[in-house]
């Protein structure tokens, strides 16, 4: 995962890379960022935030993450539609 602190808007904001690109408001100051992040994941993939975990690269933009309670089909379904073309309003 790649992650940008001090974005002015939170979500999954597409690849970076091989990576999933996500964006959270908070800044990347004594965990806040990684804070956000879990959340901000825990969300997406409908889960506790007690079941996810930065698991390494808590200090870098890249990031390894841990998401528990949820199997690899439904997590791949969540983020093809995270990562999918919104359409626009009419």
């Amino acid at each position: 995962m790649h992650a940008q602190p001090g974005a002015t808007r939170p979500g999954v904001a597409g690849v970076h890379g091989d990576a999933l690109k996500v964006h959270v408001r908070e800044p990347a100051d004594r965990g806040r960022a990684n804070r956000a992040i879990e959340a901000l994941l825990a969300t997406l993939f409908d889960v506790p935030p007690a079941d996810v975990s930065i698991s390494g690269g808590t200090t870098s933009r890249a990031k390894r993450v841990r998401v528990e309670g949820i199997d690899a089909d439904q997590a791949t379904d969540r983020l093809r539609r995270a990562l999918a073309p919104k359409s626009a309003d009419r």
